[in-house]
């Protein structure tokens, strides 16, 4: 017996005095240390603000940046005509970026391999990520509010238009991520929402060249902005009652 197991056996054989006070004070530390500090929902929620808020609002920020920067350049080196036929394209090149760059967001958990320790948490899998989709929301409804009224106070578009041509692209964008949260694996989720946004933005590209842009926001154009907006809460719903493939 090396003399560090010694010391430990004579210290466990040793009798030692007991301070009642003391155990009792150290049992009540013991159970406020031990008693689980439970929060509700609404409060998670606000926590994201630091944690998934402000990274993913300064990404939108710089979108909103690069719409600003883009529309400026194209009024003071194009004509009026040529503007006006741009800028649907512009919108909806703004409207998906700002999606895709909330993507990061949503599989951080995946890319610093913390799905283990999160799972365990009070909240499911389904609510830490309703929590980061409620922010991507707000940040995209924000982006919306910008774009459609800077274009809007200038005079450069009806607000119907400037609501078509930003809340369509954004809203099938955010339709074809949350089917891919739904159905793929995170690790796909990377190079399959890479295709899905550039994918969109040739769409749209072919879209100006062929002059296939609505020119007015009708009716057909309100139903569409209406089911893509109900098709996303669906999926939203579905993902936060089942969970997903991304999930597990």
């Amino acid at each position: 017996m090396n003399p560090l197991e010694k010391r430990l056996t004579d210290a466990l054989h040793a009798e030692v005095a007991v301070d009642p006070a003391r155990l009792e004070r150290t049992v009540l530390e013991v159970r406020a240390i031990a008693q689980p500090q439970r929060i509700g929902f609404g409060k998670f929620i606000l926590m994201q603000v630091w944690f998934s808020g402000v990274r993913m609002w300064i990404w939108q920020g710089a979108v909103l940046l690069f719409l600003v920067y883009a529309l400026n350049l194209v009024q003071v080196n194009a004509t009026l005509l040529f503007t006006l036929r741009l800028l649907p394209f512009l919108l909806g090149c703004c409207g998906v970026v700002a999606v895709t760059a909330a993507v990061p967001l949503v599989y951080r958990s995946v890319r610093y391999r913390m799905r283990e320790t999160e799972f365990p948490c009070y909240f499911s899998g389904g609510q830490q990520l309703l929590a980061r989709l409620l922010f991507i929301l707000l940040g995209l409804l924000l982006t919306w509010a910008v774009a459609i009224g800077m274009v809007v106070g200038h005079r450069w578009l009806g607000f119907g238009c400037a609501v078509l041509y930003v809340c369509v692209p954004s809203c099938v964008a955010a339709c074809g991520y949350l089917t891919l949260l739904t159905q793929t694996k995170w690790e796909w989720l990377p190079a399959l929402g890479g295709a899905l946004s550039g994918g969109m933005m040739l769409a749209m590209r072919l879209m100006l060249h062929f002059e296939w842009y609505p020119k007015q926001f009708g009716m057909g154009s309100a139903v569409l902005c209406v089911g893509l907006v109900l098709l996303c809460a669906v999926q939203v719903r579905r993902l936060v009652r089942t969970g997903s493939a991304a999930m597990g």
